[in-house]
Order: C-alpha cells, then sequence, then structure tokens
C-alpha cells in the first residue's frame, strides 16, 4: 500500500472516530455546544475529565479548553490564554483531523494574520484528503473557517497581504463539495470570479461579480452567518476593487 493511500485511510479513521463512532462529548460540535447553559456546559466538562482519567483521550483537554472558551465568551472574560494554549496544540499538530478542523475553527477569529494563515494553510491542506469522506458537519467548519479567511485577508487587515489573498482564494476554490452545500459552492463560484478579476484587466467580469452578487442577494446569501461569525460578500468585492493595484504591485515585487 503506497503511502498517500496509508495516510488518507488513517486521516477516514481519525474522522470517524470524532465524527460519530465514540460518544459525546468528544465529537465536539461547537454549533450544539454554543446552544447549551453554561451548567450543561460544565456537566461535559466533568464528564470528560471522566472519561479521561478512565480511557485516556489525548484531545480531552482540548475539549475541556474549547468549552472554557465558549464560558468566556459570554462573560466578557479575557480568555487569551486559552487560545494561546489551543494554538500552541493546533500548531504542533502536523496533520489535522476533523476534530482539530472544529477547534480552529473555534479560535480562527482571535488569531493574528500570520497565526491564522499558518494553520489555514494546514487546513485547506488536510481537507483534501477527506475529499472522499466528508460528513456533514466537515462541511459547517469548513464554511465558518473560509469566511473567516476572507475576513482575514480581505476585510479586516489596514493593508492586504498578497499572499493571504491567493490562498484564501485557492483553499476555497479547492474545498471538497456537494451539490446541496449552497453556501460553499456559491462562494467558490464568488472566489472563482474574483480570482480571474485580480489576473484580468476585464470591465466584462466586473460586471459579472455584480450581477453575481445581486443573485446571491435575492438567495439570501449576500451576507453569509454562521454561528457569531458573519463575511459580506460586497464588503470583499468592494475591498479588492480598491486594492487590486496595491496586490498587483506586491505580486511584481
Amino acid at each position: 500500500m503506497d503511502l498517500s493511500r496509508l495516510l488518507k485511510l488513517l486521516a477516514v479513521s481519525f474522522s470517524e472516530l470524532f465524527a460519530g463512532v465514540i460518544a459525546d462529548p468528544y465529537q465536539l460540535s461547537i454549533g450544539d455546544l454554543a446552544k447549551c447553559t453554561e451548567t450543561e456546559l460544565r456537566q461535559k466538562q466533568a464528564e470528560i475529565e471522566q472519561t479521561a482519567a478512565s480511557v485516556g483521550y489525548p484531545t480531552a483537554e482540548m475539549v475541556a479548553i474549547v468549552i472554557d472558551i465558549i464560558i468566556d465568551r459570554r462573560s466578557g472574560v479575557d480568555y487569551r490564554d486559552k487560545t494561546q494554549r489551543l494554538y500552541d496544540r493546533l500548531n504542533s499538530i502536523q496533520a489535522f483531523t476533523i476534530f482539530e478542523m472544529r477547534v480552529f475553527s473555534l479560535i480562527a477569529t482571535d488569531l493574528t494574520p500570520k497565526r491564522f494563515f499558518k494553520l489555514y494553510r494546514k487546513f485547506a491542506h488536510d481537507v483534501q484528503v477527506l475529499r472522499d469522506y466528508m460528513p456533514g458537519n466537515l462541511f459547517e467548519t469548513s464554511l465558518m473557517i473560509h469566511m473567516t479567511a476572507l475576513n482575514q485577508a480581505v476585510i479586516w487587515p489596514k493593508k492586504l497581504n498578497v499572499t493571504d489573498v491567493w490562498l484564501t482564494l485557492e483553499g476555497i476554490m479547492r474545498q471538497p463539495a456537494r451539490r446541496s452545500n449552497v453556501e460553499i459552492l456559491l462562494m467558490q463560484r464568488f472566489t472563482g470570479l474574483l480570482r480571474t478579476y485580480l489576473t484580468m484587466d476585464s470591465e466584462v467580469v466586473a460586471a459579472e461579480i455584480g450581477v453575481f452578487l445581486m443573485a446571491a442577494q435575492q438567495m439570501g446569501m449576500r451576507e453569509m452567518t454562521r454561528n457569531t461569525g458573519q463575511t459580506s460578500l460586497v464588503a470583499v468585492w468592494t475591498r479588492l476593487q480598491l486594492s487590486k493595484q496595491q496586490l498587483h504591485a506586491q505580486k511584481m515585487a
């Protein structure tokens, strides 16, 4: 068996482990956890500690920190030290399973662009390994991460970085998707048009993007929202138009 096939099988095995083979709370559905009361979250934490003590799951500490962060966000408590611990752990891992991808989606908005894109590059590569094994909840995780990538690369920075922009566009374009994943397919169409716009000086492409955004508005998807995250496709398009010359200058430098 060749190495790539072996790695793929191992990745799928880990994905199954954390996507339903073992019981809650190790499935780590960020969306479901966010709906729990603090009492329910603390109860899950206690279950994790009890299970970890008897069985020894290596990810137990990460799940406990995730729950702490969710509670701290609600309370307005500083949780930067917890984000740091999760980042250090994710940064030390050579390859992401679905579990690590979910943890990444939780802390993505709290990371600096440099740290975010270091993990995003790993995510964009490793999600390809799961192309033939894509449980539904992974699409939600992927969508949240890609939304944050557009914010980190285009909307939030004072000055755009051409490497981050292209990494984001390529990462979204290569994201595995099914016909039912409407938001991801729409995002891929959008980023495909943006990529063409940035490589060609074409008013036709710009007009096509305008038509696309009108269609997205009719579908109620011009503003994409997941959990506490939001990304405006109009804001992405406007910023790239204003920064096109700057990106070209960086690319030529």
